[in-house]
């Protein structure tokens, strides 16, 4: 029976390290604050988001079929009056919708 380590010299020398399993990062550790930085306010806080050909031009091609979709899901599972949070959206075009 051979084992992965008995390979593994000649793997790597084949270039085959690539294939070997990797240990992946530890997903619940605390990632220290200074090791961290929020860089995605700036295409949300400019007047760009509001063109219609501007960065977000895909959100306002999508965003009346969304508007509609909600809605009507909205209306179909609840009784009026209506109170809803746009939570996640970034842009916030479906509040405006």
């Amino acid at each position: 029976l051979v084992t992965v380590a008995a390979l593994l010299p000649l793997l790597v020398a084949l270039g085959f390290w690539a294939l070997l399993p990797i240990p992946l990062p530890d997903r619940l550790a605390v990632i220290p604050e200074s090791e961290t930085r929020i860089d995605n306010v700036r295409p949300y806080d400019s007047v760009e988001k509001w063109a219609a050909n501007g960065s977000q031009a895909g959100l306002h091609l999508l965003n009346p079929a969304r508007a509609v979709y909600f809605d009507e899901r909205i209306r179909a599972a609840l009784q009026p009056p209506f109170r809803v949070l746009d939570a996640g959206c970034g842009g916030g075009l479906v509040s405006n919708a």
